[in-house]
């Protein structure tokens, strides 16, 4: 889906989402998860993600969001935002650890302050120090 306007939807679960016309669960509702993949030999890993929508939403709900994150590449979009900033956030966290913080605390300062000031529920580094927060 690389140009505007080249086709448009005939099913519902096609349409793809707009912020200012659509049901606000897509935008409030978290939808995007991933998961950390650590790597090897001190290297930093990867962030992978992914689609989840929540169990209550109807089929065509949960059909577009998967169009939409799969239409607009999202897993790699994401992916590469993720691979820049992933490396400083561990180096924040493995900093704590050495001071010595335990874990819990030093995971909280690093991981939790991001996810509390993120612009939206979806946005990719939320999403991953979500990640980082379950999966350290």
């Amino acid at each position: 889906m690389d140009g505007k306007g080249e086709s448009f939807a005939i099913l519902a679960s096609e349409q793809i989402l707009h912020p200012y016309l659509d049901n606000d669960r897509y935008f409030n509702e978290q939808w995007i998860f991933a998961r950390y993949l650590a790597g090897a030999q001190g290297e930093p890993g990867v962030i992978e993600y992914f689609v989840s929508p929540p169990d209550e939403w109807d089929a065509n709900q949960k059909e577009r969001v998967i169009k939409h994150f799969n239409d607009f590449n999202l897993s790699l979009r994401y992916s590469k935002e993720a691979s820049a900033r992933l490396g400083t956030l561990l180096s924040q966290y493995n900093g704590l650890l050495q001071i010595p913080l335990d874990k819990e605390t030093s995971k909280k300062i690093i991981f939790q302050t991001v996810i509390d000031n993120a612009p939206f529920v979806n946005h990719w580094e939320r999403v991953m120090c979500l990640a980082l927060l379950r999966d350290l």
